[in-house]
Formats: C-alpha cells, sequence, structure tokens
C-alpha cells in the first residue's frame, strides 16, 4: 500500500496543474481526466500484483483527484477574470486620464488662440503649447495670411547660416508635402539648448507634417522630429492632428475679423470728411481716403501719384513719412484752386503709426479750414472797418 500513495500523489499533482494553467472551464474536467489516467496507469505499474488494493480507497482517490481539478479550475478560473476585470478597469481609468488631460489640454489651448489677435500671436500660442506638451527635439510652424507670415524653426544646437539655411529647406519640403505653394524666404530660428551634434543634423527618424488648412487652401504646417524612432505615439498625434484643427479656425476668425474690420475702415474713410493719408516709410501713400484726394487733386476718383503730388503745402511726402515715434507735427498748407477758383487752406496733423512695436508708416490728417479762414478774415476785417467808424466818430466830435 505504500506504493499506491505514489500514483495517488503524480495524479493529483497532474490533475491541479492542468486545472490551474488551463485558460477555460474544461481544464478541470481535463485535468480530472488525465489524474485519472495517470492513477490507473501508475496503480497498474508500481503496485505489486500480489497487493490487494481497496476499491473503496481507489474510488476516495479518484473522487479526490476529480474534486480537486473542478475546484482549482473554478478558483484558477475566478481569480483570472478577477485580474482580467482589474486589468480593464486600469486601462479605462487610464484612457479616462489620458482623455481628461488630452480635453484640459484643447482648453488652454483653445484659450490662447481666443487671446490671439495675429498671426504672429497665434503661432506664439501654437509653440508654448507644443514645449510644454510634446517632447521632441524639433518644433517648427509655418502659418501665413494674405497680410502675415510667419515662420518658427525650434531647435537645441547654434544658429550658424548654413543651418539655417538646411531648416528653411526642410521647412519648404514640409509645405509641399502638404500640398502649399508658398515660398518660403526666411526662417526664424530658436535654439532651445546645446546638444545635438551638427554632423548628425538632420537625421530624424521620427518626422511629422501636419497641414493647416482654412477654408479649402493650405495656410501653413506643423512640423515635429526627433531622432528617435517613434517618439509620438498615435495617440498623440491625433490631439496635435485636433490642435491644427484649431489653429486653422483661429485663423479663419482672424481673417474674418480683419475682413470686418477692413470693411468698416473702408466706409468709414469713405464718409469722413477729413483727408486721411497713409505713407510707406519713402513718402509713396499707401492709402488715401476719397477726401484726401478731393483736396490734394480737386477729385475724388483719382489715385494721388507721388511724382505728381510730392507735397503737401511745403512739405515732402518724403519729409511727412520721417515723423518720429510718439510726435504730432502739426501745420498749415496752402493748395492753389485752378482755373481762378480760390486756394484751399488744410490743417494738417502727422503721425507715426506703430503696430506691435514694429513701425509700419506715418498717418496724415487733412482738414479744409478754407471757410474759417474766409470767415475769420471777414469778422478781422469787419473788425478794422468797426476800429475805423469808431475812429472817424471820435474825430467829428473832436471837430
Amino acid at each position: 500500500t505504500g506504493d499506491a500513495r505514489i500514483p495517488f500523489l503524480c495524479a493529483y499533482l497532474v490533475a491541479t496543474l492542468v486545472a490551474v494553467v488551463g485558460h477555460r472551464f474544461t481544464a478541470g474536467p481535463l485535468g480530472a481526466l488525465g489524474g485519472a489516467m495517470i492513477l490507473a496507469v501508475g496503480t497498474a505499474l508500481m503496485v505489486d500484483p500480489n497487493t490487494t488494493l481497496h476499491p473503496v480507497l481507489l474510488g476516495v482517490q479518484f473522487v479526490l483527484i476529480v474534486t480537486t481539478a473542478v475546484h482549482t479550475n473554478s478558483i484558477a478560473g475566478g481569480l483570472k477574470r478577477e485580474r482580467r476585470r482589474h486589468e480593464l478597469k486600469e486601462a479605462i481609468d487610464t484612457e479616462l486620464k489620458m482623455r481628461e488631460s488630452s480635453a484640459a489640454e484643447l482648453v488652454s489651448f483653445t484659450q490662447a488662440l481666443a487671446d490671439s489677435n495675429s498671426i504672429s500671436e497665434i503661432a506664439d500660442a501654437l509653440l508654448r503649447h507644443l514645449r510644454c506638451h510634446t517632447e521632441v527635439s524639433v518644433r517648427a510652424i509655418v502659418l501665413e495670411s494674405e497680410s502675415e507670415d510667419v515662420a518658427i524653426w525650434e531647435e537645441a544646437g547654434s544658429g550658424d547660416p548654413q543651418e539655417t539655411e538646411r531648416r528653411r529647406i526642410r521647412l519648404q519640403e514640409s509645405l509641399t508635402n502638404v500640398g502649399s505653394n508658398h515660398m518660403l524666404q526666411h526662417v526664424q530660428c530658436h535654439s532651445t539648448g546645446l546638444g545635438r551634434d551638427p554632423r548628425k543634423a538632420g537625421q530624424y527618424r521620427t518626422a511629422v507634417d501636419l497641414p493647416v488648412q482654412v477654408g479649402g487652401r493650405v495656410a501653413g504646417v506643423l512640423f515635429l522630429a526627433d531622432p528617435r524612432p517613434a517618439a509620438l505615439t498615435p495617440d498623440r498625434i491625433g490631439v496635435l492632428v485636433d490642435i491644427t484643427r484649431r489653429t486653422s479656425a483661429a485663423i479663419r476668425r482672424f481673417e474674418r475679423n480683419r475682413d470686418r474690420e477692413n470693411r468698416r475702415t473702408a466706409i468709414l474713410l469713405r464718409q469722413m470728411r477729413e483727408g486721411v493719408l497713409l505713407l510707406g516709410s519713402d513718402g509713396q501713400v499707401l492709402l488715401a481716403n476719397p477726401a484726401a484726394r478731393e483736396a490734394l487733386l480737386g477729385c475724388s476718383e483719382e489715385d494721388i501719384d507721388p511724382e505728381k503730388t510730392a507735397e503737401i503745402g511745403d512739405i515732402s511726402l518724403a519729409e511727412l513719412a520721417q515723423t518720429p515715434p510718439g510726435v504730432s507735427r502739426r501745420f498749415r498748407a496752402t493748395i492753389p484752386g485752378s482755373q481762378g477758383e480760390h486756394s484751399t487752406q488744410l490743417a494738417c496733423t502727422a503721425i507715426s503709426v506703430v503696430d506691435h512695436g514694429r513701425r509700419i508708416g506715418t498717418l496724415v490728417t487733412l482738414s479744409d479750414v478754407t471757410e474759417e479762414e474766409l470767415t475769420r478774415g471777414r469778422i478781422i476785417q469787419a473788425e478794422k472797418m468797426t476800429l475805423v467808424g469808431q475812429t472817424l466818430a471820435l474825430s467829428l466830435i473832436h471837430i
């Protein structure tokens, strides 16, 4: 009977292992079947034929093997299901946290875009966001509109001319890849510190070009690169695509607001009684409303030619264009009349126009004070006549 324990122990061990290792509920019956077979074979081979085993003992051993296999499989299956539920819960929590983080990131970026009033400010908001939320070696953007374009490249290392030209060419390739025909003339290079070997510059194993589309046209590109492979995960690229969409919406909103302001400004300038001129740095007339053309040319239909109208009164347009910032220059000008008409008297003011720290021209306002001058002359003449009359009256009294 001592030898009979070994087949039982082997059968018990095999049934338990099959029940634990098995991934399905059938592992319990399979373990029991395997244990029973090992018990039968082992008993037949290892137990002395002259030894008679009680049938009840064999039945008890068989029942123990089957019960242990089924119960162990049930426990192991429950543990595995609990582990899967725990892993699923962790995966869901991780996904929710990622989604909440992405949502908060997009909300903060949208708020930064809402506070931007120019293409340059939109580009700055985009770069600030990428610095905080994207760990790559290269962050570069190109944004363009009808009035302004911005190209910025951020990367570690020095910004020598050769490296700057390489970056410009790479950004031009990115624009071409996303379907833009814009020719990039220059790039602002910002250094994020030292660390890259110039001999290895441009060797990026991760490179992503994301177009910025506005109204069916490509208005720029977002270029991200890194020497590491797969530095940007698909989830991160999805967030970046959403960021480019919001950037596109901000540019579209900026252009609509600018067009609306331009229309309002054009209506206002057309209806103003005062003349308005905007002079370039060389004295060329960039803008003139009808009142200004009427005051200088006698009609409101013709464009002002700087070669024909090179001065206002005794002051040249080139001299007015050099008015320093913060200085308001006031003067009077006389515009001769044509065909015996009276000359026009103008009260003029010239001020420098600065936008975001950049001087864009000189604004000259022209006010027609001809009637005022004539009225003042009549008043002065009347006062003179009154004075003469009073003097004559006093003289007659003394006589």
